[in-house]
């Protein structure tokens, strides 16, 4: 079943979902297509499994950040003191930036990401798969920036537009990034946007003391 799903991927990347058959990824797949049909009967069941596979494999990755931020101790914030720039670096061991990077370095996972996007507005299935995987990545990125603001309903619900905005920020550098080639330099770009967001936000939070 892995075979038939890489060689779907390789051709929603190509062609797109909507000019794909299955005819194509019975040829990628290099299977009969007895094979395939065996496991899915459509191309929009392996487009469903692919995208129930990239939210398990999200959800992974974003439990293996949590788990290594929770291995330091929590870090007080002082007033006037450390800013959330400092705390973020001290409690994150594994930035965002990297985990980026590897998605783009990747020649799949940006154009699977717009198709999915491109048939959310089509399929209501796929749109609240693809709501729900959102969310559940900017509860997390929420999870590993917790402990670096004031512990308040409004500081906590800023903290949640913060993740929104560090995810929107990614994704949207990213598809740039694909279609501008690697010229463009996406680490420092994201960093240095990054950085903006958080000393916006320590700033804000500086203005209320």
């Amino acid at each position: 079943m892995q075979e038939i799903m890489e060689a779907a991927v390789r051709c929603f990347a190509k062609k797109g979902y909507d000019k794909t058959k299955m005819e194509d990824i019975v040829k990628e797949s290099g299977l009969t297509k007895g094979g395939i049909y065996w496991y899915f009967k459509s191309k929009r069941e392996i487009f469903m499994a692919l995208l129930d596979r990239h939210v398990s494999e999200d959800k992974m990755r974003w439990s293996g950040m949590i788990k290594k931020r929770d291995a330091y101790p929590d870090i007080e914030r002082k007033n006037g003191g450390e800013s959330l720039r400092d705390i973020v670096d001290s409690i994150w061991p594994l930035p965002l930036v990297q985990e980026m990077k590897e998605h783009l370095e990747s020649d799949w996972v940006i154009p699977l990401f717009i198709e999915l996007t491109a048939e959310a507005f089509r399929d209501r299935l796929i749109k609240k798969k693809m709501k729900n995987m959102i969310e559940d990545s900017v509860s997390s990125l929420k999870s590993l920036l917790a402990g670096a603001a004031p512990k308040n309903e409004r500081s906590q619900k800023e903290t949640e537009h913060l993740a929104m905005a560090i995810l929107s920020l990614g994704y949207g550098l990213g598809s740039i990034y694909k279609l501008c080639g690697k010229d463009m330099p996406f680490e420092e770009i994201f960093t240095e946007s990054v950085d903006m967001l958080l000393h916006g936000f320590d700033i804000s939070h500086i203005d209320r003391q």
